[in-house]
Formats: C-alpha cells, sequence, structure tokens
C-alpha cells in the first residue's frame, strides 16, 4: 500500500496533468476530490 505522501503526490501530479473533471470522471467521488483539493491548496 502506497503511503500517505505516495498518494498526495500521484494526486497533485493528477490534478497538474488531467484537472478536476478527468479525476472526477475516473471514479473519484466529488466530495473526495474536494477534499484532496483543500489539501493541496493548503500545503
Amino acid at each position: 500500500m502506497l503511503n500517505k505522501k505516495s498518494i498526495i503526490a500521484a494526486i497533485r501530479r493528477g490534478f497538474e496533468c488531467s484537472g478536476m473533471n478527468a479525476l472526477v470522471s475516473a471514479g473519484y467521488s466529488e466530495s473526495v476530490v474536494e477534499a484532496y483539493e483543500k489539501i493541496i491548496e493548503n500545503r
């Protein structure tokens, strides 16, 4: 299992490469995406 830093790094790459809509369409729930977006913004 990936550690949290690896997961966050992968998600940050996902935001940079694909954007919100691609993540949502890839199967993430909107609430999860919003939560990760807040985590990323707060760093």
